[in-house]
């Protein structure tokens, strides 16, 4: 979720947007992509790697809905 609201104020800036704008639809979907990456992994690899798995899966589903 984290990775989400970073590239959405970075997002925000490239834009030429003068406030920084988090969505809401936008942080709904950045929990189910980190439940969705993280779930099928989750009994076999350490916290530190599911963070790492979250922030891929973040950036790859953000790029695709950007």
């Amino acid at each position: 979720m984290i990775i989400w609201i970073i590239l959405d104020i970075i997002n925000g800036k490239l834009r030429g947007c003068n406030s920084s704008f988090i969505s809401i639809p936008g942080l709904c979907s950045a929990s189910v992509v980190g439940l969705v990456v993280v779930t099928p992994a989750a009994g076999f690899i350490q916290p530190s790697y599911a963070l790492l798995m979250g922030f891929i899966g973040g950036l790859i589903v953000y790029s695709f809905l950007a």
